[in-house]
């Protein structure tokens, strides 16, 4: 909130400075402070996520520790393709003055697996979405580099980790 005070108390700042038309230091200053206002906005995001990041990696850390292993069985699983395609818009190509843009298709691997486990007696499913094509699951699946980690006291907790 720092950051995002002092980016908006500078443009202000600026915009009073530029209508009475005092000298260009003061226009300068008011321009540096909004520079350092941004500098500080992203910062602190960055800093949100990495610990955001730090605590999600430490709960799955827990988890492994902790947690039920399995290694899947390839015939409980089950794979949904959901790969897709968009294309991309390049402007930044331009020859003699002139900008042409330059559309590119781009190829996104994802896919969907489904883990029906039986837990005394009772069938458990399990899903989780991985970035890779389905074909490429299932080789990794096949390889034993997918293993499922379940929360023994809290069977909704629970992530699959692939080995690459």
């Amino acid at each position: 909130m720092p950051g995002l005070f002092l980016f908006i108390s500078s443009i202000i700042a600026l915009i009073i400075f530029i209508y009475l038309g005092l000298h260009f230091g003061w226009s300068a200053l008011a321009i540096f402070l909004a520079v350092v206002g941004v500098f500080l906005i992203l910062y602190s995001g960055d800093q949100r996520t990495a610990a955001i990041e730090k605590q999600i990696d430490e709960g799955l850390e827990r988890l492994k520790a902790g947690g039920e292993s399995i290694k899947l069985d390839f015939d409980n699983c089950e794979f949904k393709d959901s790969s897709f395609s968009h294309k991309i818009v390049d402007q930044s190509f331009s020859h003699g003055g002139i900008s042409d843009e330059i559309v590119r298709t781009e190829n996104s691997g994802q896919s969907l697996l489904t883990y029906h486990y039986s837990n005394a007696g009772q069938l458990e499913k399990f899903t989780q979405a991985f970035p890779v094509g389905s074909d490429a699951l299932k080789f990794y699946v096949l390889n034993g580099d997918v293993t499922l980690y379940i929360d023994p006291f809290d069977r909704t907790r629970y992530f699959f980790d692939l080995k690459t």
